[in-house]
């Protein structure tokens, strides 16, 4: 019997969902929302679209810090979509990125909700950076891949070999899109106009507006200067969800209305910054380029210049103009001269792609399902059987005897391998 196969990317900020045959996923707010001025209703996942206006936007979203922690909210959010988009749980299978499922303190009751609240007939898990380190591995034939999932409520950074993950090498940073939304709404809310109620427009405005400098200092300096010489400052028009309802980007020097406006100078480049530099709100971690040098450092030496030529950028916090350019920069000032760099040649769109990776995998390699009878004979056993395998340490990947051939070739022959 032939099922209809669904891919769920279960991000933190929206939901990348679709059938394996349609052309792009749909993005759906993985977030239910009250709104101040109707008070009989709330809005789960797509139906935001219905608020007309966005203005003091009350969020409660499952999952907070990477994981999902509010599996009601998260069932609920996941029944709307599916009714929305026509999916039929009985007579389909699902692949759902999941991070629940490799940290076992954490519960994991998304195959209890699959199989037993929906009826979906089959289960395929991964994270998402797996999904992408697979796709790079059999479609793309690339034997390695660092892979920086910068997401909404995290920043994950990766090291894969043949597709499989290296667990010394991963990496968290806890700074996301939802960090640096609300260290812009403190920024604005300080000098300018109170939006610390105002998530959704601001957030807005970042994505419109943020861009990651080259060169931070240099920008700056840039900032300070007056008038025409300034290039940096731009207004944002606040939209009225009257007649506008996307905010619009004018010359800070043109005249005004009475339309709330805010004008961003250094806030532009200084929001994103903090990927790069989590010291600049006290969070003491390293940023998103020092973090793929310690996760390749965490690998075996002979493979990392593969790695260094394979890294890929996904997640929504990753399409800020300037973010690529500003990885190159980084990750090749702190590797040795002789290694080679390519950073998300291959990527269109960050926070769609590990959705695309999922449905060409599924279109073209046989990956491991879990049919519910299996599910309910072995449980959780069978799980970790299917899915933990692609978990391997650098010690072991050293003792392997792949790896000791590789080591023990010339450096003519490890060039060409890799």
């Amino acid at each position: 019997m032939s099922h209809t196969t669904v891919i769920l990317d279960n991000g933190a900020y929206n939901m990348k969902i679709g059938k394996l045959d349609c052309e792009a996923p749909s993005l759906i707010p993985n977030s239910i929302v009250k709104a101040k001025h109707e008070k009989k209703r709330v809005f789960v996942g797509h139906e935001q679209s219905d608020c007309s206006e966005k203005f003091s936007l009350f969020y409660v979203r499952p999952i907070e810090r990477g994981y999902v922690v509010n599996w009601d909210t998260q069932q609920q959010i996941w029944e709307n979509t599916f009714k929305h988009l026509d999916i039929e749980p009985t007579t389909s299978r699902i692949a759902y990125t999941d991070n629940n499922y490799l940290i076992p303190a954490l519960p994991d009751v998304s195959n209890e909700i699959f199989f037993e609240y929906f009826g979906f007939n089959e289960v395929y898990k991964a994270s998402a950076s797996t999904l992408v380190a697979e796709h790079s591995s059999q479609i793309n034939n690339k034997k390695c891949a660092v892979v920086v999932d910068a997401g909404f409520s995290m920043t994950t950074v990766a090291s894969f070999v043949d597709g499989v993950l290296i667990q010394d090498s991963v990496i968290r940073i806890d700074v996301g899109g939802k960090a640096l939304t609300n260290k812009l709404k403190d920024w604005i809310s300080y000098r300018q106009l109170n939006v610390s109620e105002e998530t959704y427009v601001i957030n807005e405005c970042k994505e419109d507006i943020c861009f990651v400098t080259l060169d931070f200092d240099r920008s700056m300096k840039h900032a300070k200067k007056r008038y025409e010489e300034n290039t940096i400052d731009m207004r944002y028009v606040m939209p009225d969800f009257h007649t506008t309802f996307k905010g619009i980007l004018k010359d800070p020097k043109e005249p005004t209305d009475n339309t709330p406006s805010i004008v961003l100078g250094v806030e532009r480049f200084a929001t994103p910054e903090i990927l790069f530099n989590p010291s600049d709100i006290d969070i003491d971690q390293c940023g998103v380029a020092e973090a793929v040098i310690a996760s390749m450092s965490q690998c075996p030496e002979a493979l990392r210049p593969c790695l260094a030529e394979n890294i890929i950028l996904v997640g929504g916090s990753a399409c800020f103009r300037g973010f690529r350019e500003r990885m190159i920069q980084e990750v090749r000032s702190m590797l040795p001269s002789e290694y080679g760099i390519n950073v998300s040649e291959d990527v269109e769109n960050p926070e769609t792609h590990a959705w695309q990776c999922g449905q060409q995998l599924l279109q073209n390699v046989k990956v491991p399902w879990i049919n519910r009878k299996e599910w309910e004979e072995k449980g959780e056993s069978l799980e970790y059987s299917k899915f933990f395998k692609t978990l391997v340490s650098s010690d072991e990947l050293k003792e392997s005897r792949n790896f000791e051939e590789q080591r023990e070739k010339s450096p003519k022959e490890e060039d060409e391998d890799f």
